[in-house]
């Protein structure tokens, strides 16, 4: 029998890759070696990968009461992904104006929270929104450790340009988050990000309450969501290859825009929408939503019926909805073998 010769030693153990060491398995997740148990640490769950079985229960289990609490990503692994089992929050702070008054009112801060979970829902992203209304500034320890806080969570506070100047004077001193503003700048801007990753926004509440001569947003609520998922992405999507900024394109790893979509520089209306890398790098960040594809695929057809309709002007719109209907359950049958519900 021929013998297998040995592999070769590695010349420079710094640069050296041994299988044996490899402990990434499933869905990218470390698995636990020391006592060869076969575990998966998933941060709010431990996965045992002998049984196939969740050592606990989901903790979001109340709100997904049609799936046993021992699921992970709606049974589907490799359409789902779920980082750590967390959900994912955008956490906005409006501040008090001298007389205690909100500098964006209740009303319109709760109707912006249902626009930015009905565009996370469309997108089919597991992410949450709450407002709170506070003058007092928390320190990036002092987000990270908030009850069923995650590593993903946005910060955005929003403020009148004195408030923001107040933040940004603080953000590296005494409150560990990221310089974000130039600050002779802030009054000609609605928001603004630091470029080093932290995941904090600041937004100028005086801007955000008027549309500008160039601006095209359909109204002053949609013109603070739009501003708060363009300025939430920013740290999210520092390795787009798209990125550029005034001066051109900019390396891998700087903050950037990406031209004609929510994250260009020039974003004006409601109409900018988000490239598949940038849905796909938020699913990846917060996990995907159940039914996540039904909604995009409703999402197409809407967009499909004008454009088919457009293209056949002679066929009545039941006529269109038919051949759309019909060729969107061929695309899933024969490139997703799965049927829409």
């Amino acid at each position: 029998m021929k013998s297998t010769p040995p592999i070769p030693s590695c010349s420079n153990e710094n640069f050296c890759f041994h299988v044996g060491d490899y402990s990434f398995g499933f869905n990218g997740k470390d698995k636990e070696s020391e006592f060869n148990s076969g575990a998966y640490d998933f941060g709010a769950r431990i996965h045992d990968a002998r049984l196939g079985r969740w050592m606990s229960v989901d903790r979001f289990v109340k709100q997904y009461a049609s799936q046993t609490p021992y699921a992970y990503s709606n049974d589907s692994p490799i359409l789902f992904i779920d980082i750590d089992g967390e959900k994912g929050t955008i956490y906005i702070q409006v501040m008090l104006d001298k007389n205690g008054k909100p500098v964006i009112d209740k009303a319109t801060m709760k109707a912006v929270k249902k626009e930015l979970e009905r565009r996370y829902a469309e997108l089919g992203v597991d992410l949450k929104i709450e407002v709170h209304y506070s003058n007092e500034f928390m320190t990036k320890k002092e987000f990270y450790s908030r009850e069923g806080a995650d590593k993903t969570d946005s910060y955005v506070v929003i403020g009148t340009p004195d408030q923001i100047i107040s933040f940004d004077n603080q953000a590296i001193t005494k409150l560990g988050w990221g310089k974000s503003v130039i600050q002779d700048k802030i009054y000609g801007l609605n928001g603004s990000t630091p470029q080093n990753g932290d995941q904090i926004s600041l937004l100028n509440s005086d801007n955000l309450k008027k549309i500008g001569e160039l601006e095209k947003f359909s109204s002053v609520l949609m013109k603070i969501a739009r501003t708060i998922e363009h300025e939430t992405l920013h740290p999210k999507i520092m390795d787009h290859p798209g990125l550029y900024n005034e001066a051109g394109p900019v390396p891998i790893g700087s903050g950037g825009h990406v031209r004609n979509t929510i994250m260009d520089a020039n974003m004006n209306s409601d109409n900018f929408l988000y490239d598949r890398y940038m849905v796909e790098k938020l699913r990846n960040t917060h996990g995907t939503t159940a039914g996540a594809n039904n909604m995009l695929l409703e999402r197409f057809k809407e967009i499909s019926y004008s454009n088919y309709s457009k293209q056949h002007p002679k066929m009545n719109m039941e006529d269109v909805k038919k051949e759309v209907n019909s060729m969107t359950t061929w695309i899933l049958e024969t490139h997703i073998n799965s049927k829409p519900k």
